[in-house]
């Protein structure tokens, strides 16, 4: 019920044009303001990652995403987890995953929140599953 929630939240989103670093849903996220937007939606306190470049650090991701949510195993991935994704060599994106589909700040092509399908190439793609604490 609860993974339901933060898709819904995260669905609001949609639309949203991405910005570098943006925290205000309507106004501007890029990919760590929309993994934020459900959390505080729901009063799921977590902290911020922020101060990063377009290239952020994956070492330094991680021990970010480690500090404040709690990785899972693709097999128990559930609705509103938190896929953290690589395109090239590194991990740097995140997106929140809704059954057959995923919800992402897209910060090339459209640049906007978005939703489509979870399918090829983008399950290839997912290097670590994360979930807010407590959840």
């Amino acid at each position: 019920m609860i993974g339901e929630k933060i898709v819904e939240a995260a669905r609001e989103c949609i639309g949203t044009p991405f910005r570098h670093q943006g925290r205000m849903k309507g106004v501007g996220l890029d990919c760590v303001g929309l993994a934020r937007y459900p959390a505080e939606a729901l009063g799921i306190s977590i902290g911020d990652y922020d101060g990063y470049s377009r290239q952020p650090d994956p070492q330094v991701m991680a021990a970010k995403l480690d500090e404040f949510l709690v990785k899972v195993e693709p097999e128990d991935m559930q609705l509103g987890d938190i896929l953290w994704m690589a395109f090239a060599k590194e991990p740097m994106h995140l997106a929140i995953y809704a059954g057959d589909t995923i919800i992402h700040a897209v910060c090339l092509g459209p640049e906007k929140v978005v939703e489509h399908g979870f399918r090829a190439p983008w399950p290839q793609r997912v290097v670590a599953i994360y979930r807010y604490r407590g959840i």
